[in-house]
């Protein structure tokens, strides 16, 4: 989990999920992108982290809180 399959590799590889993206399906084949509320800025995540006290994300897919 938090990596998926390497399609341009023909060895049985994976990559990393981007910042931003996460996935939390073994064999999934699609890194999900952060949902509202969340973020993270570390590649190969299983999960996105919630906003702590204080910290807003309205967007997805981000890497970074901002802080109210």
């Amino acid at each position: 989990m938090g990596q998926v399959p390497n399609k341009n590799s023909a060895a049985d590889s994976c990559v990393k999920c981007n910042e931003g993206e996460y996935n939390d399906i073994s064999g999934s084949d699609a890194c999900k992108k952060c949902p509202a509320g969340t973020a993270h800025n570390e590649k190969g995540k299983q999960n996105c982290p919630l906003c702590q006290l204080k910290q807003f994300q309205q967007l997805t897919g981000q890497t970074t809180y901002y802080i109210n």
